[in-house]
């Protein structure tokens, strides 16, 4: 499966079977995207198929889903803090009162792609579902929400306060089944104003340390 990366993102590296094709069309958002929303990206409501996604999976990621809870108010905000692993880029803040724990934050959006389809230059690359047939990602990079800007606790706080772990309503509905990749506030909940940080993961710091030593010549 592929490896949640954040702030940047890396997915596992492995051989690139073929570049994914370029989604369909967006349709308009119904939503406006949020302050600090770089004007690059399109900003998605629901998850956009690839076009390799067989039909049959369409329904399943990317239609519209109920939302388990009204959104909290999140805040996208550029890092300046020296110190910061993310300097320079920007984060996800708690930006109204205090989150408990399990309080659902965003779902991850972007574009919901098969194995083959993996982009290994991705930052924003994450495993959506792992079934029998095919493993199934979803990737931030080119368009997403706010969920694509939260960053790795390391470096930043003692522990991580978010976690990533799918959302599913409508299960044995046959059509009417779904299923999201959720960011939640984790066991200890998220502070008014912190940051949301979650855990990269082994994979990914591991991969990242590979690629900074063949670039220099020390791999």
């Amino acid at each position: 499966c592929l490896v949640v990366v954040a702030g940047r993102r890396r997915s596992e590296r492995r051989p690139h079977l073929s570049r994914p094709s370029s989604p369909p069309k967006l349709a308009p958002s119904t939503t406006s995207p949020p302050a600090h929303w770089p004007p690059t990206v399109p900003y998605l409501t629901i998850p956009t198929p690839s076009r390799g996604l067989p039909r049959a999976l369409i329904n399943k990621y990317c239609s519209p889903s109920p939302a388990p809870s009204p959104p909290p108010r999140l805040r996208i905000l550029p890092i300046s803090t020296p110190s910061h692993p993310a300097c320079g880029q920007s984060g996800l803040f708690n930006a109204f009162k205090f989150l408990p724990r399990g309080t659902w934050l965003r779902d991850y959006l972007g574009v919901v792609h098969t194995e083959l389809e993996v982009d290994p230059e991705s930052d924003y690359d994450l495993c959506l579902e792992r079934t029998a047939e095919e493993v199934i990602g979803i990737d931030a990079s080119e368009r997403g929400n706010e969920a694509r800007f939260v960053n790795d606790y390391r470096g930043v706080a003692e522990r991580p306060n978010a976690v990533f772990e799918l959302r599913r309503w409508g299960e044995g509905e046959g059509e009417g089944e779904g299923v999201r990749m959720a960011l939640w506030a984790g066991p200890k909940g998220i502070e008014k104003g912190a940051e949301v940080l979650v855990n990269y993961g082994r994979g990914f710091w591991e991969g990242r340390k590979r690629e900074e030593e063949v670039r220099n010549g020390t791999g």
